[in-house]
């Protein structure tokens, strides 16, 4: 469930979607998400799911969320030797 995760992630930094899109997948996913026991997808979801309600109360904006979107990302990337 991680790389399909960071695939939304990426659809989402890239522009090729919304932040609607992006939380409408997430909530959709949402079970499976837990079911698959990923540690990592679970607490990124958490993560994410957290800023969007944050951006959807103004508490957040939307350059702020991808900034943070971007850097939960990269920690995931496996860096290249």
């Amino acid at each position: 469930m991680i790389t399909q995760l960071l695939n939304k992630i990426d659809c989402y930094l890239h522009s090729q979607c919304t932040h609607q899109d992006l939380e409408k997948w997430l909530v959709s996913n949402l079970q499976d998400i837990l079911d698959y026991g990923d540690k990592r997808a679970i607490e990124l979801s958490n993560e994410i799911d957290a800023d969007l309600v944050q951006l959807g109360e103004g508490l957040l904006d939307e350059p702020v969320f991808r900034k943070h979107l971007s850097g939960m990302r990269d920690s995931l990337t496996p860096s290249r030797s």
